[in-house]
């Protein structure tokens, strides 16, 4: 490592590391955490989101990403090993089976051991996962309803921030 290390920036890019377009990161306000800013987006709080209380949560986010509204729903984050072609990774990404863990096991269904051992290598990160509502086991499984705040007279929900990859 040496002195280089040592002399880094912080929230700098390794120069070694491959440089990604600009287009493809995400916007900075999304990115967290933000040391010049509190904003309290932990799994264990909270907070108000952009979701009207009678919209549902997973609609809302939907028809953002349709629109191409990165600052509701940015685009996943693809952390991919070195030795996996770029081809590859497009490939595993765009044309996998949606829920391939559910959908491989239909009679007739299969991946090639070389897709589900490539899976391995290759992470998409939802940069922005939020939930309404808390699962909970009470005699038996559930999960609460979402909390709902009254914010300049528009009830909106109140989500909390999860991390989820696929």
């Amino acid at each position: 490592m040496g002195s280089d290390a040592n002399t880094m920036q912080p929230h700098t890019l390794n120069p070694s590391l491959k440089k990604i377009p600009a287009s493809k990161l995400p916007p900075p306000e999304l990115v967290w955490p933000q040391p010049e800013k509190d904003i309290p987006h932990s799994s264990d709080t909270v907070h108000v989101s952009p979701v009207p209380d009678n919209q549902n949560i997973r609609s809302f986010y939907v028809k953002a990403a349709k629109n191409g509204d990165t600052s509701l729903a940015p685009p996943p984050l693809i952390s991919a090993s070195e030795f996996v072609p770029p081809s590859l990774i497009e490939h595993l990404m765009r044309k996998k089976r949606g829920s391939a863990l559910g959908e491989k096991f239909l009679p007739g269904a299969e991946i090639t051991n070389m897709e589900g051992l490539m899976h391995t290598f290759v992470l998409p990160v939802v940069p922005r996962c939020e939930t309404a509502g808390d699962y909970c086991f009470s005699f038996g499984h559930r999960v609460t309803p979402p909390i709902v705040e009254q914010i300049d007279g528009e009830k909106m929900l109140m989500t909390r921030a999860v991390v989820m990859s696929a």
